[in-house]
């Protein structure tokens, strides 16, 4: 089934939605059976959909230089919290007295959110990029163990 890019965006705005509802602001996870059956029923599957319609559609399309886009924005959100963290910070140390609490809860939860993205992000590395890149450093060595050595006869040495 082909859907259009809006619909997906819908669609990914609908899986949030109630992602957030049901892990609230609060720092709780009031129903956990919940939880899961909306991971395993709704998520994985729309990922699982993802993969085969969406993925294995636009990977031939990627052009030079944007495979890596994706670690980039991982980079951006990181960078975004960061700043998030600092502005909380700053707001409950001067901040009213009656909304520090409110303000201590959203910094535990970016915090929380921080960590999940530097953790998966940090494993996307290390199972994706770092085994390309130890491909590429290994091939960039010269191994000439096994060239011949030049000859004085060789056209392109000067005889000495």
């Amino acid at each position: 089934m082909s859907l259009t890019a809006e619909e997906i965006r819908q669609h990914h705005r609908a899986l949030y939605e109630h992602l957030v509802a049901l892990v609230p602001e609060d720092d709780t996870v009031p129903d956990p059976e919940g939880l899961v059956r909306f991971l395993r029923e709704e998520l994985l599957p729309h990922a699982q959909e993802e993969e085969q319609e969406l993925y294995d559609r636009i990977e031939s399309l990627i052009p030079p230089g944007e495979a890596t886009r994706t670690m980039r924005l991982d980079h951006e959100a990181i960078a975004w919290y960061t700043e998030e963290l600092a502005r909380l910070t700053a707001t409950l140390a001067s901040g009213p007295m009656d909304e520090r609490a409110q303000y201590a809860r959203q910094f535990v939860r970016r915090a929380h959110e921080l960590a999940a993205i530097v953790r998966l992000h940090l494993e996307k590395e290390e199972q994706a990029y770092l085994p390309l890149y130890d491909r590429l450093t290994q091939e960039r060595v010269l191994d000439v163990r096994t060239v011949p050595p030049p000859t004085a006869s060789s056209p392109d040495l000067p005889n000495l």
